[in-house]
């Protein structure tokens, strides 16, 4: 069962009359009203809010883990649409997975493999299952480790990728301390095809982060990169990196 369009643009309206004094609160909120309000519908749970949207897997509709903050479909729309053919063939790797939204419709979308990382138990059996689900199990690779920690081992282990996905909780977005989001931003950079190779031409690899808008993204100095644009939804938005000797040999 999937919602009608009336029954979303309700949905959206809920959302907006959410009040809160913090990230965290509105988080809670909001994944409080994800629960009430599938559940009236009939529905059960938010897995009908999130599917994979086009490519070979289009329409699937995937399970959510407890306690995931959930990536819509609006902002999940422009990053694709941003992305376009530069999904193809690449190496994704997608943090804080949840419910591995973003890896299955790179995967969906013509990438060649993705890894899926999050710290939560609940997180890792809905993923392997969702991957299953999607038609991707072969292509896969879903591991429960605390991200910062998983970060520095895949560096120690020379592992790459072209397209990093990001979507922190609220609580790690501290406002008056940079400190720790500047540290794993600049680990995440490091797996970076385009950061390891300094010979390497063409695509030479991103990173897109979710966060909060009011926070400050463009004051965290990453080293190799540059913000290519940020996108404005709600209390979100979302920023592409890219690296910036690419967009130098360009200009």
């Amino acid at each position: 069962m999937s919602l009608s369009k009336n029954s979303l643009s309700k949905f959206r309206k809920l959302k907006k009359k959410i009040q809160y004094d913090s990230l965290e609160e509105y988080e809670e909120k909001e994944n409080s009203l994800y629960k009430k309000f599938f559940k009236k519908k009939g529905v059960g749970t938010s897995s009908d809010y999130v599917k994979i949207i086009a490519g070979k897997a289009k329409g699937i509709q995937l399970d959510v883990p407890s306690e995931t903050k959930v990536v819509t479909s609006r902002i999940k729309t422009t990053l694709f649409d941003l992305l376009g053919p530069d999904i193809v063939g690449k190496r994704v790797l997608d943090l804080y997975a949840g419910a591995g939204s973003l890896g299955l419709e790179s995967l969906s979308r013509g990438a060649s493999e993705a890894t899926f990382v999050d710290p939560s138990k609940h997180a890792e059996p809905v993923l392997i299952n969702n991957c299953k689900k999607a038609g991707f199990i072969t292509n896969t690779t879903v591991v429960r480790d605390n991200i910062e920690d998983h970060l520095v081992i895949a560096k120690d282990e020379e592992d790459s990728y072209d397209i990093i996905f990001i979507t922190p909780p609220y609580k790690l977005f501290n406002r008056k301390d940079l400190t720790r989001m500047t540290i794993m931003l600049n680990d995440v950079t490091k797996l970076l095809v385009g950061i390891k190779d300094e010979k390497l031409e063409g695509f030479l690899g991103a990173f897109i982060i979710v966060h909060p808008r009011k926070y400050p993204i463009e004051k965290l100095e990453i080293d190799g990169m540059i913000i290519l644009d940020t996108y404005n939804f709600g209390v979100n938005s979302l920023t592409f990196y890219v690296v910036e000797r690419g967009i130098k040999k360009e200009n």
